[in-house]
């Protein structure tokens, strides 16, 4: 106690810490106080609020966003640069409908029967028509002006007849004009199909599906026509799939995968109503106290709170431009966990409040005694949320921001909306059950418990069992060992993470985007993960930076994981200036447009490489075509390796050679194997971040050591959760990087409440075991219904078939396994044997709350102390010259005070020196009513006698002395010389009063009431000018900070 009292009078951060707790709950008791006054009102400006904040929503279509590796990639990396240099030379379509047949018996890809049933299928696609428009009209275009249209049928000219006649359609294939066409884009492949199975026929042969693909583009119409082409298309297709009997068809389309990202979506959200009605039965039974009725009102109240923020906060979200993208549905479960706690912390202190209080005053108490820690876990979780800005990440960016409005609103509407609904709620249900009991017993008696602890199952299990476990030191340090190892083994699995996402991980597992990448990955491996060399700047007319060109090819040929087939156009062109005899220095300068038009002409194929510009006749650039190999595209540490490889070798030759050449490499798997860089490093910067912001905010509301204790705890659970990733399968990504930001926040909730309950519990008369056990007795329930509710509102996204959603519901189960097992355990065990100071609850006083016995006396000794300091202060620390001038300034009012004196003496001297003749003139000229009064006076006097035994005198009216009328309470006392007068106690004429001789002059005394009231009045004016004259000396001789502090003391007192 003695060091708590000198950290108070000598701790400026104890002060600080001090003053920011009665500050919120001072500002918690004044806002729930008017709410609780008129909860109705509140509710129609919440609503009011709510609607306007809602109306964001109608901006949901525009905000989508389902662009997997737009959220889920480094948005600033290096990769977008290279796409967008590849896009700018070589544009590719808006979009394209791709369409894999495998056959159903394995062998028969060259089935006749099969290729006239897909050449039906096909056929139907190319004459579908939508609103008027075939599907030339809104085609990808070539070079050559034809759409972009890839299909096996192009070698038969889609002409059944010819496919009959066939019988070597290998042969046919290999010997049509546009043979130059990659293979890899339309047959798949068993073993090693290149673009050289015309002089290897036997490898084209064993192709092992075909491949039809349609572009697609928006230039000449909008979007709407080429999406409802896409649309209808893919409803022919399903005709065909349920139908053939020759294959098995997948297929798939931007648009199409929007749409299943969309659905995969809707999927999710409609789980939400079973994760409500979870919540709302733990709810009932954290709600239980008096009634079953009063538990199930409670509980759908704060999960009608719990939707209407959420609905507040993603509506705001619309309104700030953030995105609407395929995990934004899962804020409604983590809101539903998370921001119900606080409705319940509010119930619970309620309910602890002392039943013979007024409703209004329990449940504003209750409301300041649960603000403290709402405040502590609210603000922890939107500060952590809010570290995840700095992301990389657009998904990750975009999902933070957007949660922590979210819970910034259900903070909001837990102080407001609810407090007013449970306020018209308990009124109407303490006034039924006031009728119902009037006249006899209450049927239910709560047994009190000491510290406001309960008697539901939740505590006594806490009581009985749990705290048991921290008397025993053998238990906490076996507990501590225990927690070591487990720390030891994660450190291990986190050795072993793998990272990466794919672009079937945000689509429903039954989704035709899965099935297709997984057929494309087997049947064709070099279109699913494709790389390109473009090559730019770059004077192509002269062969020496051709020779450059092929040179670089060589190195990158032989970089980790590149298959070995590849296109070089420029391989190309030297070989046709081969085979004319023409020299490659011949083929330069003017004369290379020329050859170059010459081999299009004689090798088609080279078109595909070059951005060649027929109009103007120039080359701004052109590109090698690489192919990745599968395994790198299932491993995304290996394609990382590749990808580093490839831009090192670039480099060494931009860097050497870059005024003659400039290069950059573009893959579609860029983007995931940059994540693979980063996701790691980002994961574990944010997660310091998130603790040190955490770190700061339980600074200012628990003492330094404890604070450090729990955000130890809380990073110690944080490597528990990162481990939990490879132990259940998970890889490192976007995703999971999300939900390790979301744990600091959540976990800090265990460890944060156990160090508050710990520091608050008294230690004089107990151990650091007895403290351990009581701390967590008082908060085993809040804190084991926040993770049960936490774990129940997630429990439906494990029936998702979206495995990103999915992702969700593995790791909050660990996070809140971990972080009840730390808060509840560990930190404990900790902090029994470092057994931190007792620090006293800060209570505000009020007139809902009563000062406690004896502390009254205190108060007032510690305010008459802070008064002597500051008096000290203001006199004793004052300058030589100041307090010379003081003794000058005050003679000098004390000789105006004397003359002022003088003055008025003159002034009564004046008086009295009147003649006798005019002071009688003066009395008979008192008003009438003056005269009744004597007359009054005479006439019961004459009736009287002398109270003090005294002989009677004659009445005369010079020798009556009136007897002054009782004066009111704001009048200025009698002067001394009238005080003398003897008066009744009665009535201003009394029936007995009492007469005495008086003197001839004695009227003199007696003066009108008009005359005395101005006398006073000039009185009271004097006395106020001497006021502010000495309250003007006060503030110029006191400094601004004093006079704030004498302020602050005054109000604290």
């Amino acid at each position: 106690m003695e060091d708590n009292e000198q950290e108070e009078h000598h701790g400026c951060f104890f002060r600080m810490r001090t003053s920011l707790q009665i500050f919120i709950k001072q500002l918690t008791r004044t806002v729930t106080s008017v709410v609780v006054k008129h909860p109705k009102r509140t509710i129609g400006i919440y609503l009011i609020v709510f609607v306007i904040a809602l109306l964001g929503l109608t901006q949901m279509e525009a905000r989508k966003n389902n662009d997997i590796a737009d959220l889920f990639t480094p948005s600033n990396s290096e990769s977008h640069d290279e796409k967008d240099l590849y896009n700018e030379y070589f544009k590719p379509s808006d979009d394209s409908f791709n369409i894999i047949a495998v056959p159903t018996s394995s062998g028969r890809t060259f089935n006749t029967n099969g290729w006239l049933e897909l050449l039906d299928m096909e056929k139907e696609l190319m004459n579908l028509k939508v609103d008027e428009h075939s599907y030339d009209d809104i085609c990808s275009k070539m070079m050559d002006g034809s759409c972009l249209h890839l299909s096996p049928f192009l070698f038969f000219n889609w002409n059944k007849e010819e496919i009959r006649m066939t019988a070597d359609k290998v042969a046919t294939i290999c010997d049509h004009e546009k043979n130059y066409l990659p293979f890899y884009l339309m047959f798949g492949q068993s073993g090693s199909v290149t673009v050289a199975n015309c002089k290897e026929k036997d490898g084209l042969s064993q192709a092992s599906a075909l491949s039809i693909v349609f572009g697609v583009s928006f230039d000449h119409y909008n979007k709407t026509l080429p999406h409802h082409w896409i649309k209808e298309a893919e409803k022919i297709v399903k005709k065909y799939q349920d139908s053939s009997q020759y294959w098995s068809l997948f297929y798939m389309s931007s648009y199409g995968t929007s749409n299943e990202v969309e659905r995969g979506t809707m999927q999710t959200i409609t789980k939400l109503g079973v994760s409500i009605l979870l919540v709302v039965i733990m709810l009932i039974f954290s709600f239980y106290e008096e009634s079953v009725l009063m538990s199930v009102l409670l509980a759908l109240t704060a999960i009608v709170c719990v939707v209407l923020a959420c609905g507040m906060g993603l509506g705001l979200s619309m309104w700030v431009f953030l995105p609407w993208t395929t995990i934004t549905a899962v804020i409604f479960f983590l809101a539903l966990g998370l921001g119900v706690d606080n409705m319940v912390l509010i119930t619970i202190m309620f309910y602890r409040e002392d039943k013979t209080l007024p409703l209004e005053k329990r449940i504003v108490r209750g409301a300041a005694d649960a603000s403290l820690f709402n405040t502590m876990s609210t603000l922890t979780t939107i500060l952590a949320f809010i570290s995840g800005v700095n992301s990389s990440f657009k998904g990750i960016r975009t999902f933070c921001l957007s949660s922590a409005l979210v819970m910034t609103c259900v903070f909001v509407t837990a102080f407001t909306f609810f407090i007013a609904v449970l306020t018209l709620t308990m009124r109407a249900y303490e006034a039924r059950q006031a009728k119902r009991r009037k006249g006899r017993k209450h049927r239910r008696h709560h047994k009190a418990v000491e510290d406001g602890e309960g008697n539901d199952v939740i505590t006594v299990f806490y009581r009985k069992y749990v705290s048991k476990l921290f008397l025993s030191t053998t238990v906490r340090v076996v507990i501590i060992l225990v927690f070591l190892g487990l720390l030891a083994y994660s450190v291990y699995l986190i050795t072993t993470i793998k990272q990466g996402i794919m672009p079937e991980d945000a689509v429903p597992e039954d989704s035709f985007l899965t099935a297709y990448l997984g057929e494309a990955r087997v049947h064709f491996k070099e279109k699913i993960a494709e790389l390109d060399v473009v090559f730019y700047n770059t004077t192509f007319y002269r062969s020496t930076r051709r020779s450059l060109v092929s040179e670089m090819i060589t190195e990158l040929k032989n970089v980790s994981y590149i298959l070995p087939q590849y296109e070089n156009p420029w391989e190309l062109f030297d070989s046709y200036l081969e085979e004319n005899n023409v020299n490659p220095d011949n083929a330069s300068g003017a004369s290379f447009l020329y050859y170059l038009l010459m081999c299009v002409r004689a090798k088609p194929r080279i078109v595909e490489n070059l951005a060649l510009n027929m109009t103007t006749m120039a080359l701004p650039a052109s590109k090698v075509k690489f192919a990745i190999d599968p395994v790198a595209v299932n491993e995304m540490e290996l394609g990382e390796k590749t990808l580093k490889e490839m831009r090192k070798i670039i480099a060494k030759y931009t860097d050497e050679y870059g005024v003659y050449i400039q290069a950059k490499s573009y893959s579609t798997m860029y983007p995931y194997y940059e994540m693979v860089g980063i996701t790691f490093r980002e994961t574990v910067i944010n997660l310091f971040t998130s603790a040190l912001v955490v770190t700061l905010v339980l600074f200012l509301l628990l003492p330094p050591g404890p604070s450090l204790t729990a955000v130890i705890s809380v990073v110690l659970a944080d490597v528990c959760i990162l481990a939990w990733v490879p132990f259940t399968g998970l890889n490192l990504n976007a995703i999971s990087s999300t939900c390790m930001v979301m744990s600091v926040g959540i976990a800090v909730d265990f460890s944060a409440h156990i160090t508050h309950a710990f520091v608050e519990t008294d230690g004089a008369a107990l151990s650091g075991a007895q403290r351990a056990a009581k701390a967590v007795t008082k908060m085993g329930r809040s804190l084991t219904t926040s993770a049960l509710t936490t774990f129940l509102s997630v429990l439906m996204l494990s029936t998702v078939t979206v495995p990103s959603n999915r992702m969700f519901f593995t790791m909050m189960t660990g996070v809140v396994i971990f972080g009840m097992l730390f808060g509840m355990l560990f930190l404990p065990s900790v902090l029994s044997f470092l057994n931190p100071s007792y620090v006293k609850p800060v209570v505000v006083q009020s007139p809902v709350t009563p000062v406690p016995q004896g502390e009254e006396a205190d108060r007032l000794e510690r305010t008459r102390a802070q008064g002597v300091r500051r008096h000290h202060r203001r006199h004793h620390s004052r300058k030589p010259e100041e307090k010379e001038k003081k003794p000058e300034e005050k003679e000098k009012k004390e000789e105006k005070k004397e003359k002022e004196e003088e003055k008025v003496e003159k002034k009564v001297e004046e008086k009295e020196e009147k003649p006798e003749e005019k002071k009688v003139e003066k009395v008979e000229a008192i008003s009438d009513s003056s005269e009744d009064d004597f007359r009054d006076a005479l006439s019961d006097s004459s009736e009287s006698t002398v109270q003090t035994g005294a002989p009677e005198i004659p009445h005369t009216p010079r020798e009556i002395e009136m007897v002054p009328m009782t004066r009111p309470p704001h009048r200025t006392p009698i002067p001394a010389e009238e005080e003398a007068t003897p008066r009744s106690e009665s009535s201003p004429v009394s029936p007995k009063p009492t007469i005495k001789p008086s003197p001839s002059t004695a009227l003199k005394k007696f003066r009108r009431p008009r005359d005395l009231e101005k006398e006073e009045e000039e009185r009271v004016a004097e006395e106020k000018a001497e006021e502010e004259e000495k309250e003007k000396e006060k503030t110029e001789n006191t400094s601004l900070l004093d006079y704030l502090w004498s302020i602050w003391g005054s109000r604290n007192a």
